[in-house]
C-alpha cells in the first residue's frame, strides 16, 4: 500500500534475502569446512591442496544441510533449535566461567557508553583498517538474521498465539487484507487486557531468545578477551580458520575439552544452515502471497525447493570465488542486518502507531523501540560509509 509499484517494498526485502542468503550461509559453512580440513587432512585421499579440500568440505556439509532442511518442517525445526541452543549455551557458559574471565573489568567497561577501545597494534590490517565496519558486522551478527525477524510472525501464527487462536482467525486475515485501517479489533479495555494474556507465550519466546543471544554473546567475547587476546592470536589470510583458534579457549581448559569444543560448535553451525532455508521460504511465501494473493496456491514445498536448489548454486560460486571471509560479512550485515533490521524496524513502529489505542505499545516500550531504530539507522549508515571506502581503497 506505499506508494508506487505494489508491494515493491516487500519485493526489494526478498530480493535482498534471496541475493544475499548465499553469501551469508558461505560464511556460516566455509569455517566448518576448514575445520573439518584441519581434522581429517592427513587421512585424505589424493594430493589435492589444503585450500581445494576446504572448498570441497564446505560443499558436502552445505547439500547435506540443504538436504536435510527439505526434510524437516517448523515443528522439527523448533525441537531440532531447542537442543542445540541448549547445548551451545551451557557448554559455552561452562567454558567461560572455567577460563575465569575479569568480570570486574568486563562490568566496568560495559558502563563506558561511547567509549571504543583502539585496535591493537598487533592486530590483523583488516581490523585496523575497517575497525568501525567491523564492529557493525558483530554487532548485525549478534542481532540475527532479517529472514528469522521476518519469519518469525509466521511462527507466531503457526503456534497459534496470540490472536491467532482466535476461532475465526480466518476471517480476521480476509479482513485485515482489505484495507490499511484496523477494524478487526474491538476498541474494548476488557478485549486489549485479554489479547495481552494472550500474548504472554510470545512475550517469554521473545525474551528467552534474546538472553539466549545475550548470555551466548557475552561468554563468547568475554572467553576470547581471557584467552585469545594476552597470546596476540589472532586470524590470518582469510580467516575461515576461526573455529580452529578458537579452539584455544577449550584448550586452556584441558586438552580433551577440544574435541567436545569441535562437536558443539559444528553443531551450533549445522543448525543455523538447516534452518535458514524455512526462514527465507516463510518470508518469500508471505510476502508473495500479499502482493499477488494467487501465489498463496503455490505449493510452499515446492518454493522451499527452489530456494534451497539457488541458494546451493550460489554458495558454490562464492565458495570457489575467492572472496574473503571479511568482505563476505561485511556485505550482508550492511544490507540485510544493517539496512533491512532499520527498515522492518521502522514498519513495526508506524504499525504500533495504527493500532487502536488499547493495544499499543506501552510509552516507554515504544521509547526504547525509537532508540533502536535510530542505533540500527547509525549502524546502517556507518556500515555504508566503511564498505563504500574500503571498496573505493581497493581500486
Amino acid at each position: 500500500m506505499l506508494p508506487g509499484p505494489r508491494g515493491w517494498l516487500l519485493l526489494s526485502v526478498v530480493a535482498a534475502e534471496l541475493g544475499l542468503v548465499g553469501m551469508g550461509l558461505t560464511a556460516v559453512a566455509k569455517p566448518c569446512g576448514n575445520l573439518m580440513t584441519f581434522l581429517f587432512y592427513d587421512t585424505l585421499p589424493g594430493d589435492l591442496s589444503f585450500d581445494i579440500w576446504v572448498n570441497l568440505w564446505t560443499n558436502a556439509i552445505f547439500a547435506t544441510a540443504m538436504a536435510v532442511s527439505l526434510l524437516s518442517s517448523f515443528q522439527m525445526l523448533k525441537r531440532q533449535q531447542i537442543v542445540i541452543c541448549g547445548l551451545l549455551v551451557l557448554g559455552t557458559i561452562i567454558a567461560t566461567l572455567l577460563v575465569k574471565p575479569d568480570v570486574w573489568n568486563m562490568l566496568s567497561g560495559a558502563i563506558r557508553f561511547g567509549h571504543l577501545p583502539a585496535a591493537p597494534e598487533w592486530g590483523p590490517t583488516t581490523v585496523r583498517t575497517d575497525y568501525s565496519l567491523n564492529m557493525v558486522v558483530i554487532f548485525g551478527y549478534i542481532g540475527g538474521s532479517l529472514s528469522g525477524h521476518l519469519a518469525y510472525s509466521s511462527w507466531v501464527g503457526l503456534s497459534g498465539w496470540g490472536i491467532n487462536s482466535h476461532p475465526q482467525i480466518d476471517d480476521i486475515r480476509r479482513r485485515a487484507r482489505t484495507g490499511p485501517s484496523i477494524d478487526y479489533l474491538p476498541n474494548d479495555p476488557r478485549q486489549a487486557r485479554r489479547l495481552r494474556k494472550l500474548l504472554l507465550p510470545l512475550k517469554w519466546d521473545v525474551g528467552m531468545g534474546a538472553l539466549v543471544l545475550l548470555t551466548v554473546s557475552i561468554a563468547f567475547l568475554a572467553a576470547g578477551a581471557t584467552v585469545l587476546y594476552p597470546r596476540q592470536n589472532t586470524l590470518s589470510g582469510n580467516s575461515w580458520e576461526l573455529l580452529t583458534k578458537q579452539a584455544d579457549i577449550w584448550r586452556e581448559i584441558n586438552e580433551s575439552m577440544v574435541p567436545i569444543y569441535y562437536v558443539m560448535i559444528l553443531a551450533a553451525l549445522w543448525g543455523t544452515l538447516a534452518s535458514v532455508p524455512e526462514a527465507i521460504t516463510r518470508v518469500t511465501y508471505d510476502f508473495l502471497s500479499a502482493i499477488w494473493p494467487r501465489f498463496e496456491q503455490f505449493p510452499i514445498r515446492r518454493l522451499k525447493c527452489i530456494i534451497v536448489c539457488g541458494c546451493f548454486a550460489c554458495s558454490i560460486v562464492w565458495t570457489w570465488s575467492g572472496i574473503t571471509f571479511d568482505l563476505m560479512t561485511q556485505i550482508a550485515a550492511f544490507l540485510t542486518l544493517g539496512v533491512g533490521l532499520f527498515v522492518v524496524f521502522s514498519c513495526v513502529l508506524y504499525f504500533n502507531m495504527s493500532l487502536p489505542h488499547g493495544y499499543r505499545l506501552s510509552w516507554w516500550v515504544a521509547s526504547v523501540g525509537v532508540v533502536s531504530a535510530l542505533v540500527l539507522l547509525f549502524c546502517a549508515i556507518g556500515g555504508g560509509v566503511g564498505l563504500a571506502r574500503k571498496m573505493i581503497g581497493s581500486f
